[in-house]
């Protein structure tokens, strides 16, 4: 009897051990969410001097008013240390104008935007994960406007620029774009009619087209929302460009915000 007792006590914890363990094993599964490891405060704190004599320098550059200016940092190479992003108004575009400088040398790589994504410009550059070929890059995504009836939809990525100053460019690997058609009799000028193209690497496609390669971008890609750029505007600032300690404001303020950076290993 004592033996059947220890045999059935047995048979429940092997019963009990099939259903937790896949459980633990589903709980800990990051497949749908790449595990990052971040670059540590620590080390962020260390790249305060750099910024502060990139902001400087690139002050002396811009002899105008830098009120309407904001800055970021975006590590445009992946190589674990991010570019100082200098932030102009992009005029009617509806976008910011930015330009990526390297904080240990000081160099200008990158001219580039950033879409108002969903009203505004945080987060429309953030780092992505491509789980197929186990690598990461900074991808672009938001909207623009040419002149009142056009408007842009892009997928951003940063490749080696084949000219010019900078040591990188963008290329929109995925582009929508719309021609509208607009009532102008009326006294809202109502949107009537919406004419869309489509372009994959900068070849027109077709609908279907297009959607399989945005379907396979999306597949294949994971947002890694805490490395989302973060920006930070002059005027909100305590102390304006000629002030002695602005520099180190947008300094501080940067290493603020929470913007993780990945450690590429």
């Amino acid at each position: 009897m004592k033996e059947k007792k220890i045999l059935m006590r047995v048979v429940q914890l092997i019963i009990v051990a099939a259903i937790i363990i896949p459980l633990v094993i589903v709980a800990f599964s990051k497949d749908e969410k790449p595990s990052s490891d971040f670059v540590p405060v620590k080390q962020k704190q260390e790249w305060k001097a750099s910024i502060i004599e990139t902001v400087n320098d690139v002050k002396e550059q811009f002899q105008y008013d830098m009120d309407g200016f904001a800055f970021a940092l975006l590590d445009v190479d992946m190589d674990s240390t991010p570019e100082l992003v200098v932030a102009s108004p992009g005029g009617s575009s509806g976008s910011l104008a930015l330009q990526g400088y390297d904080i240990i040398t000081g160099e200008y790589e990158l001219f580039f935007s950033a879409g108002n994504l969903l009203g505004e410009w945080d987060g429309s550059w953030c780092v992505y994960k491509d789980i197929k070929e186990n690598k990461y890059e900074p991808i672009g995504i938001g909207s623009s406007k040419g002149g009142y009836e056009l408007r842009f939809d892009n997928v951003l990525r940063i490749v080696p620029a084949a000219q010019g100053d900078c040591a990188y460019d963008t290329e929109a690997f995925l582009r929508k774009e719309h021609s509208l058609q607009i009532d102008y009799k009326q006294e809202d000028f109502p949107e009537t009619h919406d004419e869309v193209e489509y372009f994959v690497n900068g070849e027109k496609v077709t609908f279907d087209e297009y959607h399989t390669q945005y379907d396979t971008f999306i597949l294949n890609n994971i947002r890694i929302p805490e490395t989302e750029i973060k920006f930070v505007f002059s005027g909100d600032l305590a102390c304006e460009k000629d002030d002695e300690g602005f520099a180190e404001a947008v300094a501080e303020a940067l290493l603020a915000t929470g913007q993780e950076f990945i450690v590429v290993k």
